[in-house]
């Protein structure tokens, strides 16, 4: 048995000291994860010993397993999302088996851990409407309001199921049934209403100071949402609901927004933000990686399928092509236009692939080894940072920062690996 493969998954894992391996997930119960295509690419470990840390343990980062860009159970899901126009998130692995087993498909878990861009924009792959079903816990609450943050920032349209102390989807399902929940779904609160309901009994019994400091908070948030009904609807109900004058709440959320705005125009030279001149780039990566494909030189299209998947692509119209041919590919094992053309999701995209398919480039494939460099060390870096923001906004006693710490070390150790194979594959006479 190769145990390389073994390792690499995230399986076992050497031992500091002597010889051999020991079982990474042992005193688990491991759940494989599906990537959308239906293959295998990782595993998750829930611990049966409440006493063991962490309570989710995951394959470390590999080329195909990006835990920033993977949600548990959603390859499964995808057809039942699709016809109720709706997914449900919940925190754990036995809550979506509780709903599954109860006959409830369109559900899909976070698995424990915060939610990237990258996956919110996964998600609108399939459909704009999330319903967040999490603990009644203190981490779930914290959890449900910072993931709708997130989801909402790709514009995505969230609400939120109030499950009732002690309860979770999973345990109120076993003990009150299946209407029960069902119930609860039909009774969710936007993401506003979920966190003012929280935040007023606080606030109460706050000083004025910290009053106005949890208010310009909200507003922060709700300043990097896309959706401007949504925010007027937001100030409107913050100023009910926190007793403010609602034109002292836009007064200061404009301000907020005019001094993110001339923070933006204060970077690349007082022109451009950084965060989409990355985007450029990574985009321009994605896009000569289709060009390739269109070459279909068979040795070369199998590299890119075999190193890069659909969740690598961080542009919208991009993702749904990269689709068509990877679909196209797998089935056919080669790439014709007039095929293409019959499968795209949006016709108007035809004018680019034209365009792409055009192009002429010198040696491919060392050109294709550069671009999938570029994109997995800029999902690498942005993954890193986000991790480091997260650190600094949860207590540092948490078993959560403990399992960030880990992670950032296993991001390291894959940045260093991509480097030193993009030296290898340069250096090679391709």
């Amino acid at each position: 048995v190769n145990k390389t493969v073994f390792e690499d998954l995230g399986l076992i894992q050497k031992r500091d000291k002597g010889t051999g391996y020991f079982d990474r997930f042992r005193d688990r119960i491991i759940f494989p994860f599906y990537n959308v295509s239906g293959r295998i690419i990782g595993f998750g470990g829930r611990r049966l010993n409440e006493n063991d840390n962490p309570k989710y343990l995951n394959s470390p980062e590999s080329k195909v397993y990006k835990k920033g860009e993977l949600l548990y159970g959603l390859y499964q899901a995808i057809p039942s999302i699709r016809e109720k126009r709706a997914v449900i998130l919940v925190e754990g692995y036995f809550d979506l088996l509780r709903l599954v087993d109860s006959d409830i498909h369109n559900v899909i878990a976070s698995s424990g851990t915060a939610l990237t861009e990258a996956q919110g924009r996964l998600i609108k792959r399939y459909t704009n409407t999330v319903i967040i079903a999490y603990d009644s816990d203190k981490a779930g609450l914290q959890a449900a309001i910072r993931n709708s943050q997130i989801l909402e920032t790709v514009d995505l349209s969230v609400s939120m199921v109030l499950i009732p102390p002690p309860h979770d989807p999973d345990t109120i399902i076993l003990e009150e049934g299946k209407a029960a929940f069902v119930e609860l779904l039909k009774n969710r609160v936007s993401p506003i209403d979920y966190r003012l309901k929280i935040l007023q009994q606080e606030s109460k019994e706050m000083p004025l100071e910290a009053k106005n400091e949890l208010i310009d908070n909200l507003l922060e948030e709700y300043a990097q949402i896309p959706n401007e009904v949504k925010i007027g609807l937001y100030i409107h109900k913050i100023a009910e609901r926190m007793e403010v004058a609602e034109s002292f709440l836009i007064d200061r959320f404009n301000k907020i927004k005019k001094r993110d705005s001339y923070r933006i125009s204060r970077t690349d030279d007082e022109k451009q933000d950084a965060i989409p001149t990355v985007k450029k780039g990574q985009w321009r990566a994605e896009e000569d990686l289709i060009a390739i494909l269109l070459l279909d030189q068979n040795e070369v299209s199998k590299y890119i399928f075999d190193h890069i998947s659909t969740a690598d692509f961080t542009n919208d119209n991009l993702r749904g092509i990269f689709e068509v041919l990877a679909h196209q590919w797998e089935e056919q094992g080669h790439l014709e236009l007039k095929e293409i053309e019959r499968s795209l999701p949006n016709p108007e995209d035809m004018e680019l692939i034209t365009k792409l398919s055009l192009q002429t480039l010198n040696k491919p494939l060392k050109y294709a080894a550069g671009c999938i460099y570029k994109m997995r060390k800029w999902y690498f870096d942005s993954r890193y940072n986000e991790i480091l923001r997260l650190m600094r906004e949860e207590d540092a006693s948490t078993t959560s920062k403990m399992h960030y710490t880990k992670e950032l070390t296993e991001i390291r150790k894959r940045l260093s690996e991509i480097e030193k194979e993009q030296i290898k594959f340069y250096k090679a006479d391709l």
